[in-house]
């Protein structure tokens, strides 16, 4: 078994792929900036946009993790969790904000939380839940410390308190 699994969460939907460093994914899109692409892939994973997803979709977020990750070092056979939150917006800057999540066709903006690789002891699905539950049992004290950047709304305060 060989590969790098990406797992990229959403508030409400989940999209696995393996990367493949040789080819890198591409996404022919009319958004040019990578914190756009990343709004976007944060709006297509959440509250039922998954149902309506295109081959093109696809794309975008593979291509919106994948340039996440481009400058780190990832081994093979190993799970990386990539969590797409709703952000924050600060009282007096909501109209910045939204503005920036128009621009990606978005209706929030969104942060990223990148778990540290875990590795895999094999390309089932129990071996892959238990991996993302290793990533996310890893970042659940630095979620504490942070959770007052992410939205109200955002399914993450829920997670922190069924963990507590």
């Amino acid at each position: 078994m060989s590969g790098i699994i990406l797992r990229v969460m959403g508030e409400s939907d989940i999209y696995q792929f393996a990367l493949n460093r040789a080819d890198p994914p591409k996404a022919a899109d009319a958004l040019a900036d990578s914190r756009d692409r990343l709004n976007r892939a944060g709006h297509l994973l959440d509250a039922e946009q998954m149902q309506n997803w295109q081959a093109a979709d696809e794309a975008l977020v593979e291509r919106a993790a994948a340039e996440l990750l481009a400058d780190t070092s990832l081994p093979d056979n190993s799970l990386t969790l990539i969590l797409l939150l709703r952000e924050k917006w600060p009282v007096g800057s909501k109209a910045r904000y939204r503005l920036t999540a128009e621009r990606a066709g978005a209706d929030w903006t969104y942060l990223e939380i990148i778990c540290a690789p875990v590795p895999l002891s094999g390309l089932d699905e129990e071996a892959i839940a238990e991996a993302e539950r290793l990533a996310l049992s890893s970042q659940i004290a630095g979620l504490r410390r942070t959770r007052k950047r992410f939205a109200a709304s955002s399914a993450l305060h829920g997670f922190l308190q069924q963990v507590s």
